[in-house]
């Protein structure tokens, strides 16, 4: 819901703004998927609990994430899967995505 939400509130913006992340997950299509979405903090957090399931370890700490998940209108939250940290990032930061289907 919160991939949809950030999409939506972008295009009906005045300025509009572009929604990069959001909009990446929301239009894959990999093996007749397209339900792919943007994870939320808690969502990234499972991922990173789980990340030699998924192949996610290994990563160096440059390799932070984004979340569907705001900390102000300015920033959005964000994870290393290094370590673990939650921190967030304004939303104009270059970043990585990992979009996920149903959890």
């Amino acid at each position: 819901m919160n991939t949809a939400l950030i999409i939506s509130h972008g295009a009906s913006s005045t300025p509009q703004y572009t929604t990069p992340a959001a909009s990446a997950c929301a239009a894959l299509d990999i093996g007749g998927k397209t339900d792919w979405f943007l994870p939320s903090m808690n969502e990234l957090n499972q991922l990173y609990t789980r990340r030699s399931n998924v192949g996610l370890q290994g990563l160096t700490s440059a390799w932070w994430f984004w979340s569907s998940s705001q900390n102000n209108a300015g920033f959005a939250r964000e994870q290393t899967f290094s370590d673990g940290h939650q921190g967030f990032t304004t939303k104009t930061a270059l970043g990585y995505v990992r979009a996920i289907r149903a959890f």
